[in-house]
């Protein structure tokens, strides 16, 4: 996807898991959640999957799960915390490697806004081609106006708010360093790429274009600094 080097996404991911720690970021991997239909016969791909996250709860709640990235770095984290993860490393401006009409429920999160974009529309054409009819796709990319700072500056508020001053203070102290981290390895991907975020109604159009029907409106998640829309094939 990006041509980077394995020990820039070594630094990458060795920050990247501070996300569970976020409270934007596991409302917005709930929210994904609540929005799927619940049977363990459903076969779900997590397409951009890093460190396996969603792939995880998703498979403790009984989903078959097929974990896409291009990161070996982040798969082999992934494989840290689930020795029997189905992963795969691949590089999304290629055809994706499955049969036509094979997922039940495709889901990505912030990834196909990393990609170039002049590929971005034949990928969401993959997506249609490798999703059963009748299938689900849940997809979220960053906003155009994304602004890091917005993210940590909503964890914190909701800390307060549960737990009070004082441990919200020590939850600042602890986490500051390791979050700026975070959101600056993403600004440098950006930078690196040339890459503009999507636009509103970017993501829509794409979904359009490769056929999808039941589109949803946008969705602002993720502090706000997020698309979330759903589709069907």
């Amino acid at each position: 996807m990006l041509n980077l080097s394995q020990n820039f996404w070594k630094k990458y991911f060795k920050t990247y898991d501070i996300l569970n720690k976020a409270i934007p970021y596991q409302d917005l991997l709930n929210l994904v959640i609540k929005k799927l239909p619940q049977s363990d016969k459903y076969k779900i791909l997590d397409l951009g999957s890093g460190t396996g996250n969603l792939s995880i709860k998703l498979k403790k709640i009984g989903y078959d799960v097929y974990s896409l990235d291009n990161s070996q770095v982040g798969l082999t984290l992934h494989l840290m915390k689930d020795h029997a993860a189905k992963i795969y490393l691949y590089d999304l401006n290629k055809k994706l490697p499955f049969e036509d009409n094979y997922f039940d429920i495709i889901i990505s999160l912030n990834t196909i806004c990393f990609i170039d974009k002049k590929n971005c529309q034949k990928i969401f054409n993959d997506l249609y081609r490798i999703l059963k009819k009748d299938g689900k796709i849940i997809v979220v990319n960053l906003f155009i106006e994304f602004h890091s700072v917005e993210i940590f500056l909503l964890h914190i508020k909701n800390y307060l708010q549960i737990y009070g001053f004082f441990k919200m203070l020590n939850e600042l102290i602890i986490l500051a360093i390791p979050i700026i981290k975070m959101f600056y390895f993403t600004l440098k991907l950006q930078k690196i790429r040339k890459i503009t975020f999507f636009k509103e109604y970017e993501q829509q159009k794409y979904l359009r274009n490769a056929k999808f029907i039941n589109i949803s409106n946008n969705e602002f998640v993720f502090a706000k600094q997020a698309i979330l829309n759903e589709a069907n094939k």
